[in-house]
C-alpha cells in the first residue's frame, strides 16, 4: 500500500495567465538548467498535479546516483548527469535515448553538477576529476543534442575545479570556477574572465582559506563520493545522516528582465564565501555593477558556503548560506533589502509573485517579499535542495521522499514517502510533469493523462474536543480523549483513518472506521503550547486537515480523604 498523504489543494494566481511583473504565462518557458532558468528563481508557469505514486507515468534507472537535477531540452528530452559520470538522455516517454561516458573519456571523471540545455538543444555538462598530481579539476563540456561530444574546455581559472551548475544565456555560458567568473561563447572560447573575490580577506600566500576549502571539498568529493557528503545510501531507506556537510559551489544568476536589464543586457549575479557581486555583460565585457561583503571579514573568518543566488523579477536577488541567513538586496544597486533568519543551513531559494520559498536542512520556509515569515513547516528529513514551483504547487525533495505544497500557507500538502530523494531539486516540464532524482539511482516522473487534475473528493474535518484556545489541565496518571468530526463533501459516509497529532510531540492516537464522529484516547501532553492536529484519510487516499492550538496548564490534585471512617 502507497504510504501518502494528500490534502485539497489550492491554485495561485495564473488562472488566467499574468501573475507578477515579470510577465508570465502559462505553459511558456522550459526548465533548461539549475533553478529552472539563468535567473535560478526556480518557477515554471506550468500547470500541474499532485507528485503521489498514483501520479507516477514512468521510472528510468540512471546507472547510478545522481546528484544532479533534471533539466529538459526544447524536444522534451530530460537530462541527467551521474556520479559515475554518465550524461544520460531520457525520452519524455521513458525511453533512454542516449547516454555519454565521461568516465571513460577522462578518467575517473563524476558529474557532480546540473546540466545546461540551450534553446539549439545543445547541452552544457561540467566533469571533474583528479589529475596526476591527485588534485581535482572540472571541465565545461557541449554535447549535441544527438549525444555526440563536440568539445571539452579545462575551466582556466586559478582554482580550475568547480562543483557548480553552468549556466546558459543566449549564446552563452557562465560559469563560476571559485574564485572567478569565467564566459565561454558556444564554440568553446573564453569571451570574459574576472576576479570576484575583491572583497575576500587577504591572508596567506593563496589570499584566503577558501582556495584549500575548495581544492580539500574536491578531493574528497571525487575520492570517497558520498560519503565525503556525510550520506549513506541504502536502496530500501533514506539516508541516515542529515548530510550537515554539502560542498557544492554555488552557481551563477544571469537575468534580462526589465526590472533589472532596462537596456537589454543581462545582470550577472555570482557570490563566494565573502562576497556578493553583480557584473552587466556587454559582450565581451563584464563591467562591475556593485560587490557587498556578505560574511566575515577578518583572516579569522572562515569562508561559508552559500546557495546559488536567485534573481527576481521584481529586481531583487536573494542568496542564503550555511549559517542560517537569508538576504535580498537590490540587484541593481546593491542596497540590501531585508535579512531573514531560518535558524538552520539554507540549501535554496525559489520565488513566484510576492511568495518566497526557503528550504534549510530540515524545514520549508514561506516568507513575503519583505522577508517576514508567514509560515515555516518542519520536514520529515532532510534536503539538500532548491524548492521547485509551478502555477499550482512547490516541490521539495527530501530524503524520506517528495513533497507537494500548495500556497495556502501550507496547510494543504501531499507527501510521496514511498521514494527516497534529498540530494537534488526538482524540475518541471512546460505540460506540468515532474522530473526528480532518487536515491536509488532512478529519474521518476510525475504528471495525469486526460484531464489534469484528479477528481478527489476531500473530506471536511472538524475537531469538536478539546475546543480551540481551551486550557487543559495536567494531570499525572491521566488520559485525554480526543474527538473529530468528518464529513464526506460528496454526500457519503466517510470511511478511513482519523490521526490526532501535536506539533510538539507527534502522534497522540488513532482510529479507523466509518462514520461521521471518531474518538480515540492519549496520554497527558507536555505543559505549555501545543497545535493539535487531526488528518482524516479516506479509503481513496484523499486527506482534510484540521487544527486547533490548546494550553497545557498544571493542574490541581484532589485532596486526599479525610473523612472519618465508616463504623
Amino acid at each position: 500500500m502507497f504510504r501518502y498523504v494528500i490534502a485539497a489543494a489550492t491554485v495561485f494566481c495564473l488562472m488566467g495567465g499574468n501573475c507578477e511583473n515579470g510577465g508570465f504565462q502559462l505553459g511558456v518557458g522550459r526548465w533548461s538548467q539549475l533553478g529552472g532558468d539563468s535567473s535560478g528563481r526556480g518557477f515554471l508557469a506550468a500547470r500541474s498535479t499532485f507528485a503521489l505514486p498514483p501520479f507516477i507515468q514512468w521510472e528510468a534507472r540512471l546507472g547510478g546516483r545522481a546528484f544532479s537535477s533534471p533539466v529538459i531540452g526544447p524536444d522534451g528530452t530530460v537530462y541527467v548527469g551521474t556520479y559515475p559520470g554518465d550524461l544520460v538522455a531520457v525520452a519524455a516517454d521513458d525511453n533512454e535515448r542516449w547516454r555519454v561516458p565521461f568516465a571513460s573519456i577522462f578518467a575517473g571523471s563524476a558529474i557532480i553538477s546540473t546540466p545546461a540545455v540551450a534553446d539549439d538543444g545543445s547541452i552544457f555538462v561540467i566533469t571533474s576529476q583528479l589529475n596526476e598530481e591527485e588534485e581535482p579539476v572540472s571541465t565545461l563540456n557541449k554535447v549535441s543534442p544527438d549525444g555526440d561530444l563536440l568539445w571539452s574546455r579545462f575551466t582556466p581559472a586559478v582554482n580550475s575545479f568547480t562543483t557548480a551548475s553552468p549556466k546558459v544565456w543566449d549564446s552563452f555560458v557562465f560559469v563560476f570556477a571559485p574564485l572567478e567568473l569565467l564566459v565561454f561563447d558556444f564554440d568553446g572560447n573564453i569571451v570574459a574572465q574576472e576576479h570576484t573575490a575583491f572583497c575576500t580577506p587577504v591572508c596567506g600566500s593563496s589570499g584566503s582559506d577558501l582556495f584549500d576549502f575548495f581544492v580539500e571539498a574536491g578531493k574528497c568529493i571525487l575520492t570517497f563520493g558520498v560519503t565525503c557528503l556525510g550520506v549513506e545510501w541504502d536502496p530500501s531507506g533514506p539516508p541516515v545522516s542529515p548530510l550537515e556537510t554539502y560542498p557544492f559551489h554555488p552557481s551563477v544568476a544571469v537575468a534580462d528582465f526589465a526590472s533589472v536589464a532596462p537596456d537589454g543586457l543581462p545582470l550577472v549575479v555570482v557570490v563566494d564565501g565573502f562576497c556578493l557581486s553583480a557584473w552587466r555583460f556587454a559582450p565581451p565585457d563584464l563591467q562591475l555593477l556593485w560587490g557587498e561583503k556578505v560574511y566575515g571579514g577578518g583572516c579569522d573568518d572562515k569562508a561559508v558556503l552559500h546557495t546559488s543566488p536567485a534573481i527576481f523579477a521584481d529586481g531583487q536577488v536573494v542568496v542564503g548560506n550555511e549559517k542560517g541567513k537569508v538576504r535580498s538586496f537590490n540587484a541593481v544597486t546593491g542596497d540590501k533589502l531585508w535579512e531573514y533568519d531560518a535558524d538552520e543551513s539554507v540549501q535554496g531559494v525559489a520565488s513566484i509573485g510576492r511568495q518566497i520559498h526557503v528550504t534549510s536542512v530540515f524545514h520549508v520556509h514561506f516568507v513575503d517579499s519583505n522577508g517576514q515569515q508567514v509560515a515555516k513547516f518542519d520536514l520529515p528529513g532532510s534536503t539538500r535542495g532548491a524548492p521547485a514551483l509551478s502555477a499550482d504547487f512547490a516541490y521539495v525533495s527530501f530524503s524520506g521522499g517528495l513533497h507537494t505544497f500548495s500556497f495556502d500557507l501550507f496547510s494543504s500538502y501531499a507527501v510521496d514517502n514511498t521514494m527516497q530523494g534529498g540530494v537534488s531539486s526538482p524540475a518541471i516540464g512546460e505540460d506540468g510533469t515532474i522530473y526528480v532524482t532518487t536515491g536509488g539511482g532512478k529519474l521518476q516522473a510525475y504528471g495525469t493523462t486526460g484531464s489534469l487534475q484528479r477528481e478527489l473528493s476531500f473530506p471536511i474535518v472538524q475537531i469538536t474536543s478539546p475546543a480551540d484556545g481551551d486550557r487543559l489541565q495536567f494531570l499525572p496518571l491521566s488520559g485525554r480523549t480526543y474527538t473529530v468530526e468528518v464529513a464526506d463533501p460528496a454526500g457519503g459516509m466517510f470511511e478511513g483513518r482519523v490521526l490526532i497529532s501535536s506539533d510538539r510531540e507527534g502522534e497522540i492516537c488513532s482510529t479507523e472506521g466509518s462514520g461521521s464522529s471518531f474518538s480515540c484516547d492519549g496520554g497527558q501532553l507536555a505543559l505549555g503550547t501545543h497545535v493539535i492536529t487531526a488528518t482524516a484519510i479516506d479509503t481513496q487516499g484523499a486527506a482534510g486537515v484540521a487544527t486547533i492550538t490548546v494550553e497545557v496548564i498544571q493542574g490541581e490534585l484532589a485532596p486526599p480523604n479525610t473523612a472519618p471512617p465508616v463504623p
